[in-house]
């Protein structure tokens, strides 16, 4: 039911790539550079670098036609689209040529693709060269642009034959001669891919003019000021700067997310009633989160895209109730730390002042918290890092790897709270057990200084991670087990 009483001239498109100049907004920099390249006697090919969903094939479609209006309508695009399948050098050849030939206006039976059974011929990338030349020269002063998107989710697909890996070494040849001929033949690699080079190894292809000669452009979630302007245009004054905070924290910016939550709102929300609050938006959570859209975005990003390791990093970080603190993450393994590089550079993940580590998009915690049953044994071996361990045989108390000196009135106190742990234990449980000949004498004060020192001699951040004051009954001991415990 939409209810929405506002009239919108920007084409919200929603889930499908922006298609119009003026539905477009943000990322005007990135934009000009692509342009200014295009425009140059011989432009470089372009990599367009940006995670899942942030927008690459939209940032494609404007640039080109951004550059298509300055240069007069001088432009042609050719849209190859890659499936790794038999015989993939061949149909990639076949797509390519069709639309040059469509664009130029000659029949492809006349290229020198085809023998006379009609098949495709095999033909060395010269004489590739050498046709795709004579096509381009039809329309003078023509720049042809070759769109192919996410090359590295192509060529790391599951299943890679020898005979496919052999077709993948032919295909990136291929661009890569197009890369170091653009001057001549006047046609320029456009791709676009969710790792860098360098992360995914794409030189292992045999592809340094494709690399070294291109201009890179990465794409990151849109900043503040860009989500605002991008919000306004679809809700225009329908949402508080309390609202707009909230949306940036369930969106971390990412244009596809903001779409999503916005998609929800026109969809089901009464407009000009009043502005939307940061509770109706976290209220709606579950709801938006039942999308189709939002449920093949969950899915794709945590099952498919990220490692075991960033999953564990992400399910960990909820399972602690949203943060990681700095001490832990200091203390993860080199393997955990180098996977929440990924992370952090793309938003998924964000890293506070103090050194501390929190889930960057809040529709990603609302989504684990409805998906629970994976944490993986990253979050087991912090829960032990975390615990407060008596060992009742020694006596022995440790927090956190570090032993603590307690005296026997201390250890005595902590002992009774363990035998209950994570139930009240009253301050008559306590005096009885403390103070067993004189319990009637002894007042609150006493049990408070004993429990502050405790707390002192944890060290902890937060007082009652392990200690929790019930006010006017007593207390309860968290994060605590026994060791050597015959109980």
């Amino acid at each position: 039911m939409q209810t929405w009483g506002v009239v919108y001239t920007m084409e919200f498109n929603f889930p499908n790539p922006v298609r119009r100049m003026e539905d477009y907004i943000g990322r005007k920099d990135s934009l000009d550079e692509v342009c200014r390249n295009l425009m140059q006697q011989t432009p470089a090919s372009i990599l367009v670098i940006g995670e899942y969903r942030t927008g690459k094939t939209s940032f494609q479609n404007v640039s080109l036609l951004q550059a298509d209006g300055m240069a007069q309508n001088k432009i042609i695009r050719l849209d190859i689209r890659l499936h790794p399948a038999e015989y993939f050098f061949d149909r990639f050849v076949r797509e390519l040529f069709q639309e040059l030939c469509s664009k130029v206006g000659k029949p492809l039976e006349e290229t020198i693709l085809f023998n006379p059974a009609g098949s495709i011929m095999p033909i060395s990338n010269s004489l590739l060269l050498k046709e795709i030349r004579d096509l381009t020269s039809r329309i003078s002063d023509a720049l042809f642009v070759l769109c192919i998107d996410d090359l590295d989710l192509i060529l790391s697909a599951k299943e890679i034959t020898s005979d496919l890996s052999v077709d993948i070494y032919k295909v990136i040849g291929l661009l890569n001669a197009l890369s170091e001929k653009t001057g001549e033949l006047r046609v320029v690699v456009y791709v676009t891919m969710q790792q860098s080079p360098e992360q995914f190894q794409i030189q292992s292809f045999g592809s340094p003019a494709l690399l070294q000669s291109s201009s890179w452009i990465e794409l990151r979630n849109l900043t503040a000021p860009e989500s605002r302007k991008f919000i306004d245009h679809f809700l225009p004054g329908e949402i508080t700067p309390q609202a707009f905070q909230t949306l940036m924290d369930l969106s971390g910016g990412n244009p596809f997310l903001i779409k999503l939550i916005l998609k929800w709102f026109r969809d089901n929300w009464k407009a000009g009633i009043s502005p939307l609050t940061p509770e109706e938006m976290y209220a709606a959570i579950p709801a938006i989160l039942d999308s189709p859209q939002a449920r093949l975005f969950m899915t794709t990003l945590l099952n498919e895209l990220l490692s075991s390791r960033q999953r564990e990093l992400l399910h960990t970080i909820h399972a602690r109730g949203g943060m990681m603190e700095a001490d832990v993450v200091a203390s993860l393994e080199r393997e955990y730390q180098q996977e929440a590089e990924h992370l952090l550079r793309s938003g998924y993940m964000g890293c506070r002042q103090d050194g501390s580590w929190v889930i960057g998009m809040g529709l990603i915690s609302g989504w684990i918290q409805s998906h629970r049953g994976y944490t993986g044994s990253l979050h087991t071996r912090i829960l032990e890092l975390d615990q407060l361990i008596i060992d009742r045989k020694t006596r022995n108390v440790s927090c956190r790897g570090r032993e603590i000196r307690v005296t026997d009135q201390e250890y005595l106190f902590l002992e009774l709270l363990c035998q209950k742990r994570n139930e009240l234990v009253t301050r008559e449980d306590i005096t009885n057990k403390l103070w067993p000949e004189d319990c009637r004498g002894v007042e609150n004060s006493a049990i408070d200084q004993i429990v502050s020192r405790i707390r002192a001699k944890l060290g902890e951040d937060d007082p009652h991670k392990y200690i929790q004051t019930v006010h006017g009954k007593g207390f309860i001991l968290r994060n605590c087990r026994f060791d050597a415990s015959d109980m």
